[in-house]
């Protein structure tokens, strides 16, 4: 945990001093880091020393300033097989659009010749991004800067309905081209994890985030499926013969556990972070799937198909009409019981 709070602040003293091109004093740095100016001095010079970063002393009013000098890149010579590297690497980290990490990339992008010819055989389609720069934006600024983030969300928990939350944000977690913000939410006194295409508006408030050194965001998801934080829950799933096969190229989670048995199926046992995810999981996979514990799980996906059921009853709409409720027959499948969203917590 030291070393990455060390690594943090020498990231900011970088940030601070190439948003200020002209140079900063070690008391102004320190100042705006809330730190030391020995502590800055010392940032200063490994930077320099052990990274080799141009970080030039400029003498100004009878103090020492300091400044990111920038570096030539004519001398380099890029491939185009190295630009289309970077481009498509840019295209990846679509979902941090608005971070510090993305505004620099451009900005090494726009220094490299015009657009690439195509790489013959090559095609990579990803999933269309709903622009949430200005929020990413605020959220980077926030940790950045160790502010106290506030937004305006919906919460699925709540069918979309909109509040706002305090947070001090702690990590960006990218999940199959989603973004997710994991934070301290000051209303619920606990960590909390939030989509960020459903934060509707975000700004960094004045007063400085809590630490939190007792928290090690990364820790925190392991075990998750996609993005959900928890108790770890041991899950064991079937899936049946002639797909089992498949279990490898579709995992509930790295570092499951597979069971191959004599007819062909597949037992998945795996330790996970909360049954959201895992209900999501064997849903994905319909009648080539059985939840066989916990309990809990298994009782929560029989509720899920019951209810899904229920809508075709005899399979003949009532109505044509988006706007009109239909009305059903009685379904031949048992009607369904307390839902789901009651006994598993659905996630922010």
């Amino acid at each position: 945990m030291r070393n990455r709070e060390i690594l943090s602040r020498q990231f900011r003293v970088v940030l601070e001093l190439h948003r200020h091109p002209q140079g900063l004093s070690s008391e102004k740095l320190a100042l705006r880091l809330g730190v030391s100016r020995a502590t800055i001095n010392r940032d200063l010079e490994l930077l320099r020393q052990r990274i080799g970063l141009p970080i030039e002393r400029v003498r100004r009013t009878g103090e020492i300033w300091h400044r990111l000098r920038e570096l030539p890149l004519s001398s380099v010579a890029a491939t185009p097989l190295q630009v289309a590297a970077l481009r498509l690497a840019r295209d990846a980290l679509a979902p941090l659009e608005g971070t510090a990490l993305t505004g620099q990339l451009d900005a090494l992008l726009a220094l490299l010749p015009g657009e690439p010819a195509p790489l013959r055989g090559l095609n990579v389609a990803g999933k269309p991004q709903r622009s949430t720069a200005p929020v990413v934006r605020a959220i980077d600024l926030a940790m950045q800067e160790g502010k106290r983030l506030e937004i305006l969300v919906r919460v699925a928990a709540r069918g979309g309905e909109e509040r706002r939350y305090v947070l001090d944000p702690l990590l960006l977690r990218v999940v199959n081209d989603d973004l997710y913000l994991f934070a301290w939410s000051h209303e619920r006194k606990e960590t909390r994890t939030f989509k960020v295409t459903r934060i509707r508006e975000a700004c960094v408030r004045e007063e400085p985030a809590d630490r939190h050194a007792d928290l090690v965001p990364e820790e925190a998801f392991r075990g998750a499926v996609k993005a959900w934080s928890g108790s770890l829950t041991q899950v064991r799933v079937r899936i049946r013969p002639g797909v089992a096969w498949l279990v490898d190229e579709y995992p509930l989670v790295v570092g499951q556990e597979i069971l191959h048995e004599p007819d062909g199926s597949a037992i998945v046992t795996a330790q996970v972070a909360g049954l959201v995810e895992p209900l999501r999981w064997v849903l994905s996979w319909g009648r080539n799937a059985e939840a066989i514990e916990p309990m809990e799980l298994r009782q929560a996906v029989a509720d899920e198909l019951a209810s899904a059921l229920s809508i075709y009853g005899d399979l003949e709409v009532r109505s044509s009409k988006v706007s009109e409720p239909h009305e059903h027959s009685p379904s031949r499948a048992r009607r369904p019981g307390p839902q789901s969203a009651r006994r598993i917590e659905k996630s922010p």
